[in-house]
């Protein structure tokens, strides 16, 4: 992460604990995600509704993480697109205070 202007991390909502490993990753990045744009993409939604998005937004608001939470395909060029746009708004937005 060393140099990084930003980071999206993918989760997988088809993993046994995915909130779990989203707070393994903010733990290991806080560093990173306190000076530097970041974004939530959630995979695999559609057919593993659980946990929400909302719940990913709880567990963000509890570590005190103020970042997008967002459904993401990682196999949809759009979707990919999106994302690096938002990562780039975030960027621009912590550049800009």
């Amino acid at each position: 992460a060393k140099g990084a202007l930003g980071l999206i991390i993918l989760g997988d909502n088809s993993r046994p604990e995915p909130l779990a490993d989203l707070n393994s990753y903010l733990n290991s990045l806080a560093e990173l995600i306190a000076r530097a744009g970041c974004i939530i993409a959630v995979g695999r939604t559609e057919h593993h509704p659980h946990p929400s998005l909302d719940h990913y937004g709880e567990l963000l608001a509890h570590k005190g993480v103020n970042t997008p939470v967002i459904p993401a395909d990682v196999r949809n060029p759009d979707e990919v697109i999106n994302m690096v746009e938002l990562l780039l708004m975030q960027f621009e937005a912590k550049t800009a205070a």
